[in-house]
């Protein structure tokens, strides 16, 4: 961490950070040490989020979202999923970049297979969507009571990062080993 403060002190220019990766992946807490250490205010995207609308972007409150970055357009961290769709669809281009990646104890990135695919979406999520029902049948001995369905949150983020490919067009990497 203490690399990237540096970089981003380098850098005098930054007065909006841009933390992205995958749910779990750590980006809250990057957010709220960077802010302490760096002295700017923090906003998570998943405080302007509709409950239970069974999408991430979609139920985004954009409006309230860039009012509050607006208001607080100075040093500030804005930390969440997907955030290159989110600036898009706000406008916002200035800022600097950072991915944030898993690390397994192993040393690979743990979410690898669901972030850095290379077929389309819906193959992978076919694929994927096929072992789970496989899976449900063994456990289940064979019964099928409903359909298994993918996540609908898991299916956005997955084809977000083959779209946009945030852990490529980022600034930084920054690297947090599971515990």
């Amino acid at each position: 961490m203490e690399d990237l403060i540096k970089h981003i002190r380098y850098l005098s220019a930054v007065t909006i950070i841009w933390i992205d990766g995958k749910d779990g992946s750590g980006k809250s807490y990057l957010a709220t040490e960077l802010a302490k250490k760096l002295k700017y205010n923090v906003i998570h995207v998943d405080d302007y989020l509709v409950p239970n609308q069974g999408s991430y972007f979609g139920s985004l409150k954009l409006d309230s979202l860039s009012q509050a970055i607006n208001e607080k357009s100075k040093y500030l961290i804005v930390e969440g999923i997907c955030l290159l769709k989110v600036r898009e669809a706000l406008g916002l281009k200035k800022g600097f970049d950072v991915y944030v990646k898993k690390i397994s104890l192993e040393g690979d990135w743990a979410d690898e297979g669901e972030c850095n695919i290379s077929e389309p979406p819906d193959v992978y999520i076919q694929r994927q969507q096929e072992d789970i029902c496989k899976v449900a049948a063994l456990c289940f001995m064979g019964k099928k009571d409903e359909a298994i369905e993918f996540p609908a949150v898991a299916r956005e983020i997955i084809t977000y990062h083959y779209d946009y490919k945030p852990h490529i067009n980022s600034d930084a990497t920054y690297s947090r080993i599971e515990q």
